[in-house]
């Protein structure tokens, strides 16, 4: 399986979709648009939109996505097998302190592609 993964450097969604990829131990490509601008004009020409994360996973490309939507990408389409459940480390909020506030929970997967 390829994977290319484009992310922003502090970016919680970035964040999460790396966490779900390293969950099931899959190798994947990190290409960050936020210190190279022909990495991010790569995105937009592959993916059609400047927003990120965006994870292409053979081919298909999954634009401006969560962790989540990769995980419930990936089981649905049965290229990996469900692990067990766990909530994120990754805070989907900070508090005004820059603590970690609210965080992304991982939920059993929808199919929805």
């Amino acid at each position: 399986m390829k994977i290319i993964a484009y992310i922003r450097t502090s970016c919680k969604w970035s964040d999460s979709v790396c966490e779900i990829l390293d969950k099931y131990e899959l190798p994947y490509d990190k290409r960050n648009i936020s210190t190279d601008a022909g990495i991010f004009e790569e995105m937009v020409r592959n993916s059609g939109q400047r927003h990120a994360p965006c994870v292409e996973i053979d081919g298909v490309m999954l634009a401006d996505v969560r962790g989540e939507d990769v995980e419930n990408y990936l089981l649905s389409h049965e290229l990996v097998e469900a692990a067990e459940y766990q909530e994120s480390s990754v805070p989907a909020e900070a508090d005004g302190e820059g603590k970690g506030g609210v965080y992304f929970k991982m939920t059993p997967p929808t199919k929805f592609f």
